[in-house]
């Protein structure tokens, strides 16, 4: 993952923070989750080899 500018891949698509998903924006994006929000509120996503998921 590139510290600099991280990226993710939802749904087969490349994105990187302040991309928009539907009515989602990437808001932050770390080794295992994806931060996303809009103004109705937010969404983590548990991405692969997040021990968190159960």
């Amino acid at each position: 993952m590139d510290n600099e500018f991280p990226s993710a891949v939802i749904n087969g698509e490349v994105v990187q923070v302040g991309k928009k998903l539907g009515r989602f924006r990437v808001k932050r994006i770390l080794k295992n989750k994806v931060f996303l929000f809009s103004p109705k509120g937010k969404i983590v996503l548990h991405l692969p080899g997040d021990e968190n998921v159960k």
